[in-house]
């Protein structure tokens, strides 16, 4: 009972990051800000909180991990999925910049677990 709590508090935290974290810093965007700074940070870095908070603060079990991919999945398409098809998604979605945040996590946090697994076996 108490890993399938962490495991909403861990995805609660992970959508509140990815809705709310974001907006004040990137919203007020001017004319003379490019479009990198205006469209592109914003989505890197929700998709790495997201998989960051989610899977960092959430329970080591596999259903938690599988939820946590296909909300990311989903996601990272949503906007194509709503205005397009599922083909359009899937054309699109080496592109989408939420996926780069969210693989960046990924690789940091299996890179991480690398390293402690290879200290602890060293000592």
């Amino acid at each position: 009972m108490l890993k399938i709590g962490r495991s909403i508090g861990a995805i609660s935290v992970a959508f509140f990051c990815l809705w709310l974290f974001p907006s004040p810093a990137f919203d007020a965007c001017s004319d003379g800000n490019n479009a990198f700074i205006c469209g592109h940070w914003p989505d890197l870095l929700t998709g790495f909180l997201f998989v960051a908070c989610g899977y960092l603060l959430g329970p080591r079990t596999k259903t938690h991990s599988l939820i946590l991919l296909m909300l990311f999945l989903f996601l990272g398409s949503a906007e194509t999925l709503r205005f397009g098809s599922l083909i359009d998604a899937l054309v699109y979605a080496p592109f989408q910049e939420f996926y780069y945040g969210g693989v960046i996590a990924a690789f940091l946090i299996a890179l991480f677990f690398i390293f402690k697994n290879k200290v602890v076996k060293c000592t």
